[in-house]
């Protein structure tokens, strides 16, 4: 991760806030946290794109933001702008936890995706 993304999630609202919740309740934020936080995250990240279900779906590990929905393809650094605040930090946030939480596996978030597009 670079400096300039790193600065802008420590200076983020959202970072913020959980932090100071998280102190203020002397409480560290537990893998199983971090792992829902990813696939909120993520699925705010699809429910950009308007997709209502999701049969199959990919995330690379070596390029976490190159998603395959349904076999088409879908890039999440192209697709979100730095203007939309909501995503950038979704995806910053997205990028430091599974950095920082190699026990995280990709494939346990796809299947956790999966199963809130699943109705």
């Amino acid at each position: 991760m670079n400096f300039n993304k790193m600065f802008s999630l420590l200076n983020s609202k959202k970072f913020v806030e959980s932090f100071n919740k998280a102190l203020e309740n002397e409480l560290l934020i537990t893998t199983e946290e971090m792992f829902c936080i990813i696939v909120k995250d993520y699925i705010k990240l699809i429910k950009y794109t308007k997709i209502k279900h999701i049969k199959n779906l990919k995330i690379l590990k070596d390029d976490i933001f190159n998603v395959f929905i349904n076999g088409k393809e879908y890039n999440f650094d192209m697709l979100i702008s730095h203007n939309n605040t909501e995503l950038t930090e979704a995806k910053m946030e997205i990028e430091a936890l599974l950095a920082d939480n190699p026990q995280i596996e990709i494939e346990m978030v796809q299947s956790a995706i999966i199963e809130k597009f699943t109705y």
